[in-house]
């Protein structure tokens, strides 16, 4: 799979990157991931893994996300694994999907990157996410 750096819908200028092992959303230089199939092996998921180190990826731990190296247990490929949601919450944007949290989406908080319950009827949390 490809390498994707990923934007914030509400901060355009801001991308997916990170801030020593915190995941964050940044201003300048964007962090690129490639793009893999889920470590969980769930179908049609997919897991962010580091360019400069492939057995690192982002993943959640305790709700915020964290550039970790992959210690193979099925807690770490479920918590690094999501499924991309085209169209979720705003027509040509992709959000991202728990796989082992259903209807916990990534979003920002703060600039901080976590996952979060869906706030049905919050534009604050679709743009977040």
């Amino acid at each position: 799979m490809a390498s994707e750096v990923l934007q914030s819908k509400n901060y355009p200028q801001h991308h997916f990157g990170l801030v020593g092992d915190e995941a964050h959303i940044v201003e300048g230089p964007a962090t690129s991931f490639r793009l893999v199939p889920a470590l969980s092996g769930d179908e049609g998921a997919i897991s962010f893994q580091s360019l400069s180190d492939p057995n690192q990826y982002i993943r959640h731990c305790q709700y915020v996300m964290w550039l970790h190296a992959s210690d193979g247990s099925p807690l770490f490929e479920k918590d690094a694994s999501f499924y991309p949601r085209t169209d979720r919450f705003f027509q040509g944007f992709v959000a991202y999907e728990s796989v082992n949290f259903p209807n916990f989406f990534v979003r920002h908080q703060g600039y901080r990157l976590k996952i979060s319950k869906v706030e049905e009827g919050s534009d604050l949390y679709k743009n977040d996410a």
